[in-house]
């Protein structure tokens, strides 16, 4: 599976993935997730992400990231290499720009006339789009089937940092105060709302596995016709889910209500206390060594006699 960050074609990529090895067949498969990495230092950064997005999914796979801001390998070229052995290869479809359809065409047809059983993906926007090793100023380009000209990475300035270690000090108990007010609130009013969606997607996901498992069992000794019984088992299989999706909305409908508007109501005070938390100003007192030390490096300004740290 040849993922990217900033694509919702992965979302649609591993959803596939939990159906395929969902079946007999293809259930003790193994998975890797293919990842191209134009910028070699966001390497621990993407495997993070990448085993977190597959951990929340919960999907065993294999995470592969492919180290390519040296040598710069076109992308067709590193997709032969690791997939040629594959069974079956992912791939992600990106937006064709006009008049350049016929050289994709040509892309497409020379490189899966090279490599096995292709599946090539383009996801609607009501897939979430993933953000695998992207952080905010950084927009990663990658999609296995684009023109090889991928070299265009946007950055933002990277930040000041604090002139010394005491500002940084201040600026760090400042931080930890917005962040424990934020994970309060995100504790206390959407975690629980999130659990009460995991348990129903888990409960979903375990009446989906043993259905298919069973069926599977009860298709290997049936001599009978397999297209009605199939069918006749996934409509038992439909009413079963409607039924408790059903049950979810009467028993949950209310408690999901009231997360959610005691989020909003909560809303307004959660932002003041995030404002107060950050002060206009910031008083930083250091000794005269200190001082002396800052102005040689010219890391703050002397005026009136009073020595103040530009923060």
């Amino acid at each position: 599976v040849w993922l990217r960050g900033g694509s919702n074609n992965g979302s649609l990529m591993l959803a596939l993935i939990k159906f395929i090895k969902s079946t007999f067949e293809w259930k003790n498969a193994r998975v890797r997730l293919m990842i191209v990495n134009p910028v070699n230092e966001n390497k621990i950064i993407i495997e993070h992400d990448a085993n977190q997005f597959i951990t929340n999914m919960r999907i065993e796979a294999e995470v592969r990231v492919i180290n390519n801001e040296v040598d710069k390998r076109p992308i067709t070229e590193i997709i032969k290499q690791e997939s040629i052995n594959s069974d079956l290869i992912f791939l992600g479809i990106p937006d064709v720009e006009p008049r350049n359809e016929k050289n994709y065409i040509q892309s497409v047809d020379n490189l899966c006339s090279q490599i096995g059983t292709t599946v090539l993906i383009k996801a609607s926007s009501l897939f979430k789009e993933l953000t695998i090793g992207m952080r905010p100023g950084e927009l990663m380009k990658f999609d296995a089937l684009e023109t090889e000209n991928e070299d265009n990475f946007k950055k933002l300035p990277k930040l000041i940092k604090p002139v010394s270690y005491i500002s940084y000090l201040e600026l760090q108990r400042i931080n930890h105060s917005v962040t424990k007010i934020i994970h309060t609130a995100v504790k206390k009013e959407l975690v629980p709302l999130v659990k009460i969606w995991d348990t129903f997607l888990t409960d979903l996901e375990k009446k989906w596995l043993s259905y298919y498992e069973s069926l599977h069992r009860q298709l290997r000794d049936y001599d009978g016709d397999l297209l009605k019984i199939i069918i006749e088992k996934n409509l038992t299989l439909v009413d079963s889910i409607r039924e408790q999706i059903k049950d979810f909305r009467d028993r949950e409908f209310k408690n999901q209500s009231y997360f959610v508007e005691s989020f909003v109501a909560d809303y307004s005070y959660i932002k003041r206390k995030i404002i107060s938390a950050i002060p206009e100003t910031i008083i930083l007192k250091y000794s005269d060594e200190d001082i002396e030390t800052l102005l040689k490096e010219k890391k703050v300004t002397s005026k009136n006699s009073e020595k103040k740290e530009n923060i």
